[in-house]
């Protein structure tokens, strides 16, 4: 490529964070992975209510985002936007950036990864 006519640029990745049926930081996860967990359970409470197909999920239990919104704003929230906020914060953590200078040139890329990562490998529920 010739001067002027592009630029490279580098992106850093310094933080990171999910929130999963299995947690919501890495060691709670890997660990969990690693026993063989996956989150997934049988979403009994469907049962006549819903005209899906399925009746597998992994739900998110437990999850607050008490402390850091105002209950009014909580209330603006559906849940969410409330654990991409929580995601965020925490990948803003790991990252370092505490608090982001205003002439620093920064971004944040939220996206669900599962539409991101490689085609999964099937699921079975049956001991192999």
């Amino acid at each position: 490529m010739s001067k002027g006519t592009s630029s490279t640029r580098r992106v850093v990745i310094t933080g990171m964070a999910g929130i999963t049926a299995l947690g919501d930081n890495w060691e709670t996860i890997s660990s969990r992975m690693a026993a063989g967990e996956t989150g997934i359970r049988r979403m009994d409470d469907w049962d006549g209510k819903y005209d899906l197909r399925t009746r597998l999920a992994a739900p998110v239990q437990d999850f607050t985002l008490k402390g850091k919104f105002s209950r009014k704003q909580l209330r603006s929230m559906g849940r969410v936007a409330q654990m991409s906020v929580d995601a965020t914060d925490k990948a803003l953590e790991m990252a370092g950036f505490v608090m982001i200078p205003p002439s620093c040139r920064a971004g944040v890329l939220a996206l669900p990864m599962a539409r991101h990562l490689a085609a999964p490998r099937p699921f079975s529920a049956s001991p192999a």
